[in-house]
């Protein structure tokens, strides 16, 4: 198969040889007198054959440092918009709010006064009398308190009461303790004023005392103990021992009673998307929604807080509630605009904060109250897309790569020349995101009038700061001459980065490149005829050629030149070889330096001194030639072996002509 030429290439050498040739031409004339044979001998300029000369067009190019041969496909390649499907899934949870215990201050108190009679009945005959206490009496009376005002019962769960009592007996009370009981005979607590140490006359006492459960209206103190014994004393009536019992605060689970406002709050969170770590954020818009059921039998007011989340003038997002009465539902719907995530935290699925505050509403009389009974809540934060993220994706984050057909040029006819093994095409990109991601592929090729055929699925995992996808196997691509590139697929975001994302964000596919090591199976290097316009001297009798080659391309072959006089479009079998083919080895077998000798052949000469074909008879001019053409041609030879090219490789040529002239005497 012959090669397709290479045209364009670097006709200066050939006319470097001629144009030495003319300066030796000018420098002789046809003397008279006795003869005789010189040398003479004139250096030409260095001519080089470029590796870059076998390109036809600039879509085979070399880039620097990597040897290789490229093929290079701009794409006009829409924008993959990153944040076209960023959406933050949203929240959603049913919880319950509400006080965790009642709060009850100053209930009240109660207070008893009992007669040393009542409490010491033996003792009632002898009131007015000097008596001896030999040994202690005791005591145990079961007496009701007065009934506590406004309320029914209350259950606590912690309380503090205060009890206290002073006797004015003529002796003094060895022992004095007190069991509280309620309505039902169940008992709350107990206490001492006797200790430590005995209750002497006169002498106030006070003792903290806490009453666990079911508080009734009307308690029920049992007293026990005895009396100190005495040698003689007068019994002064009415000698009496006042006690009382007063409550100062407690906690309770659930009351019947005339109860103030109740004040609760409970920070809370829902589980936000379990697909993004969300540093920051911004939503165009947001809808929350909220439900409130009051299992209470007293009205609520409530308030919702999401404190992660700022509205444009920096304000946190909020929903007050209507008054939520008893049993009832309350349904609310929030719609906000230009909406800014704060950190959402590192606990990872994030949470989202809820901050649930509220009271109790006061109503006349007496309520039931139960902090079992709750507020039934249901939240809801709608999903929405994101304008701005800066974040981690705790799950793979796909982006959807539409299909589209990128028209290709024809690939360089000067492939032809070359086989291509194990050839790798490098799809290019631009991002204005630095990340990591994983892109998944389909590629197809569009050829003459069939449909697109899948020719494989690719992927591999892409860092943008680098900006290239390397797919495999691409032979198959080369082979069909596509007309067009179909892309489709999908790119997924990678876990384990930090990004910031907007709405600007993208990636785009620039270039598609065919790195390739060659096999050269041959390869032509030719220039176009140019002119020549200068005469060679008739007394030229011999004319050679010294030639200093350096040759650094991988290739070797032979050069050849040729000459015609007449129409520059002659055949080229109509022309004369200047000179046999040199044969030039490539580098590194002997060809990184030569030296060859060539003669310049009796045709070529004689063309050059004028004359023309008759049939197959030369037939001398008169006059010397006024003008003929000229071109090379360097046909390198290939071999099995990979070879690569570095574009700036070179075949540099430096030659030295020797013409041998008769010369008469000089004047």
């Amino acid at each position: 198969m012959q090669p397709d030429r290479v045209r364009n290439g670097h006709p200066r050498l050939l006319s470097a040889f001629l144009l030495l040739a003319a300066l030796a031409a000018c420098s002789l004339e046809d003397p008279s007198g006795t003869s005789w044979e010189s040398g003479f001998y004139l250096s030409t300029a260095p001519e080089t054959l470029r590796v870059r000369q076998a390109e036809a067009s600039e879509r085979i190019a070399f880039r620097s440092g990597d040897s290789l041969l490229l093929f290079l496909q701009e794409l006009d390649s829409e924008e993959i918009r990153l944040a076209d499907s960023l959406w933050w899934d949203g929240a959603s949870r049913s919880l319950e709010a509400g006080p965790q215990g009642l709060r009850f201050t100053e209930l009240g108190g109660s207070g008893l006064v009992i007669p040393l009679e009542d409490l010491f009945p033996s003792l009632a005959d002898s009131l007015d009398s000097i008596v001896r206490l030999p040994q202690p009496i005791p005591f145990l009376l079961d007496l009701p308190l007065s009934p506590f005002q406004e309320v029914d019962w209350v259950h606590f769960v912690e309380s503090l009461f205060r009890l206290e009592g002073e006797h004015g007996f003529a002796f003094e009370l060895q022992e004095l303790d007190i069991d509280v009981y309620n309505d039902r005979g169940r008992l709350l607590g107990s206490g001492s004023l006797t200790e430590p140490g005995s209750l002497p006359p006169g002498v106030f006492r006070e003792e903290p005392l806490e009453l666990l459960g079911l508080v009734t209206s009307e308690l029920v103190l049992r007293l026990s103990g005895s009396s100190r014994p005495l040698d003689q004393s007068r019994l002064l009536s009415p000698a009496t021992l006042e006690l009382g019992l007063a409550h100062e605060t407690g906690l309770a689970d659930s009351a019947r009673a005339h109860i103030g406002r109740q004040d609760f709050e409970q920070l809370d969170s829902l589980a936000a998307d379990p697909g993004l770590r969300v540093l920051e954020a911004l939503s165009r818009e947001i809808d929350v929604s909220y439900a409130f059921h009051n299992r209470y039998e007293v009205p609520l007011s409530v308030e919702v807080l999401l404190p992660q989340f700022r509205t444009s003038a920096g304000d946190t997002l909020r929903s007050l509630s209507d008054v939520v009465q008893p049993g009832a539902t309350v349904v609310i719907h929030d719609h906000y605009e230009q909406v800014r995530f704060l950190d959402l935290g590192e606990r990872l699925p994030q949470q989202l904060p809820l901050l649930v505050r509220g009271h109790t509403l006061e109503v006349p009389g007496m309520q039931v109250l139960r902090t079992r009974d709750r507020l039934q809540m249901d939240v809801e934060v709608d999903p929405s897309r994101l304008d701005f993220f800066r974040g981690e994706f705790l799950e793979p984050y796909l982006v959807e790569i539409q299909p589209r057909a990128y028209p290709m040029d024809d690939l360089p006819a000067e492939l032809g020349n070359f086989r291509f093994r194990d050839v790798d095409m490098e799809l290019r990109l631009e991002s204005s995101v630095g990340m990591l991601f994983d892109l998944q592929l389909e590629l197809g090729v569009q050829s003459g009038n069939s449909l697109a055929d899948t020719l494989l699925h690719a992927g591999s995992e892409v860092d943008t700061n680098d900006g290239r996808m390397l797919l495999e196997g691409m032979g198959p691509f080369l082979e069909r001459e596509p007309e067009s590139l179909d892309l489709s697929g999908e790119l997924q975001l990678l876990p384990g980065q930090i990004l910031s994302i907007d709405s600007l964000s993208s990636l785009r596919f620039t270039q598609v490149v065919l790195p390739a090591e060659l096999v050269v199976l041959e390869a032509l290097w030719e220039s176009g005829p140019e002119e020549g316009d200068v005469e060679l001297g008739r007394e030229v009798a011999e004319a050679g050629l010294e030639l200093f080659l350096e040759n650094e391309i991988p290739l070797g072959g032979t050069l050849q030149a040729w000459v015609s006089s007449g129409n520059p479009r002659i055949a080229p079998a109509d022309s004369i070889a200047l000179f046999e083919p040199i044969a030039i080895l490539p580098a590194g077998q002997g060809g990184n330096r030569d030296t060859l000798d060539a003669v310049i052949r009796e045709q070529a000469l004689r063309l050059m001194r004028g004359g023309r074909w008759d049939g197959r008879t030369w037939v001398p001019e008169e006059e010397p030639v006024e003008q003929w053409w000229g071109w090379y041609r360097f046909d390198a030879f290939g071999d099995e072996d990979t070879l690569r090219f570095h574009a700036s490789q070179e075949l540099r040529v430096t030659g030295r002509i020797t013409l041998q002239a008769r010369l008469g005497d000089w004047q």
